[in-house]
This record gives structure tokens, sequence and C-alpha cells, in this order.
């Protein structure tokens, strides 16, 4: 009985050493440093490779807390010797993405207008003030199953794949961004319909 006791508070206490090195890694990469380059699939499945900076005292099991959710599986994940993150997932649904710890403050929404799709991220930034101006920021990428139509500000459409890229000063000004883009489906996917998200302080596309 008492290896039974002793083995659970050890159990606690790694649990707790974990979630303080995972919440560690989050406070460094919330500041924007962040590079994401996604695919979204037909069927509104889709990857995501992202490189994160994180802290020297990290592990993989805690990166891997970060980043795995039911509907999102870690396909690959490596730390470099400078201390940065990259890892693939794999999502059935692109939405699933903010059910991580990683993307909590992250919603994924597909929709359609008319005969087109739209996916819609809805992000919120924190309350960080940044002296410098020519910081790097963020840099989401996302290649599409079909032409882009149209993509919100500061979107770069480059055929398929819509760029978005950020000085670190400029995305933290505001408290949330809406990054939205339109696309040609292919007559094949099967686009879940809901409500295109929305945010009164996020740019629109033209």
């Amino acid at each position: 009985m008492q290896a039974s006791a002793s083995e659970s508070l050890v159990g606690r206490v790694a649990g707790r050493a974990l979630l303080l090195l995972a919440f560690a890694a989050i406070a460094v990469c919330g500041v924007g440093c962040l590079t994401a380059d996604g695919v979204l699939d037909a069927d509104g499945g889709g990857t995501l490779s992202v490189v994160f900076p994180v802290p020297e005292t990290t592990t993989e099991a805690a990166q891997r807390y970060l980043l795995q959710a039911k509907g999102v599986t870690v396909e690959s994940l490596t730390i470099s010797p400078e201390h940065k993150v990259s890892a693939k997932l794999r999502m059935a649904d692109v939405s699933a993405l903010g059910k991580t710890v990683m993307f909590k403050d992250v919603k994924v929404t597909r929709s359609t207008e008319g005969s087109n799709g739209v996916l819609t991220i809805e992000i919120t930034t924190i309350n960080k003030a940044v002296d410098s101006k020519d910081l790097p920021g963020p840099k989401i990428g996302i290649t599409f199953p079909g032409k882009v139509l149209e993509a919100s500000e500061p979107g770069v459409v480059t055929g398929t794949h819509v760029q978005w890229n950020f000085p670190l000063a400029d995305f933290l000004a505001r408290k949330t961004w809406t990054l939205k883009a339109r696309y040609e489906a292919p007559p094949s996917a099967s686009t879940t319909t809901s409500p295109a998200a929305t945010s009164t302080t996020a740019p629109k596309a033209d």
C-alpha cells in the first residue's frame, strides 16, 4: 500500500513538472515566434508543419503533450540543438487543431459560399508589450485544394497558396485576428457547412 501511494505521488509530481514545461513552452512561443505551414485536403482534413522555439529544459514528451489531442496526431517531432521544435501534425478535420494545448486560442472553421470553400482562422493573441518594431512575428501559410480567390490582409495569394506574415508588434497590437480565405472547392470536396467566423476587430478580405 505504501509503495502504491509513493508511486502515485511520484506520478503526480511528474505530471505537474510536465505541465510546467508545457506551459513554459507556450509562454515562449506565445509571443509569436511560430512558423506554420498547412495543407488543407478536399475532405476537410489536412496537415500542419510547425517550427517554434522552446526552453532548454523542455522534453519531447512535453512538446507532444502540447500538440496532440483528439483528432490530432503528431506524425513527427524533433528538437534541434538550437532548442527549436519541428513537428508535423495530421488532422482528420482541421477544426480539431483548437483542441490542442498549444493552439487552444486558435479556432479553425470551414464553410461554403455558393460553390466555393471558405477557411476561417480566429486567433486570440497574448497581452504582451513589444518595444522593437523590427521583430518578426508568426508566419502562417496554407495550401488549399483549389485556386484561392481572395484572402484577408495581410495575406499574399499565389495560386492555391496563401501566406500571412506578421511583424510581432503589429500582431500583438490586436487582441484578435481573423484570417480568412475563399477558394475554388473541388467537385468532390465534402465541405462541412458552418457559419463563417467573423470579428469586428479583424481585417476582412476585399
